[in-house]
């Protein structure tokens, strides 16, 4: 069957816990992958998410923050060898019959060069293959 996938920014999850579910029961989402989560790490992935969901985080100091969820049934994989100092999350997503489908979400501040931030994510998109 399809793959539902979504990808938002989030602009804080903690104050959208609501909404998240509404979205994700809406949309019957196996993966979501959200940038700006202003997640910390003292807030635990239950805090926010369905049980039914596992969650790879990359929380930044500043505020920022990007992550990768997806339902426990799913064979997905972090990808941390790839891990940077940018803001950004990989996953490896095993599927049955098929090549590995690879997730990444993403972010570029707004006051980070698009230069730099874009050519580290082409060197680790370049790491993956």
């Amino acid at each position: 069957h399809p793959l539902r996938v979504i990808i938002m920014n989030c602009q804080s999850m903690k104050n959208k816990k609501a909404e998240l579910h509404t979205v994700i029961e809406s949309t019957k989402a196996e993966e979501i992958l959200g940038t700006e989560s202003w997640l910390k790490p003292n807030i635990c992935n239950a805090e926010i998410f369905p049980d039914y969901y596992d969650v790879v985080r990359k929380d930044i100091p500043d505020g920022h923050g990007v992550f990768i969820a997806y339902k426990r049934d799913l064979l997905c994989v972090e990808i941390s060898e790839l891990d940077s100092d940018f803001e950004v999350v990989r996953c490896q997503l095993e599927v049955v019959g098929a090549k590995s489908l690879y997730l990444c979400s993403f972010y570029r501040p707004p006051d980070k060069s698009n230069f730099d931030y874009l050519y580290q994510f082409n060197v680790s998109l370049r790491l993956i293959t």
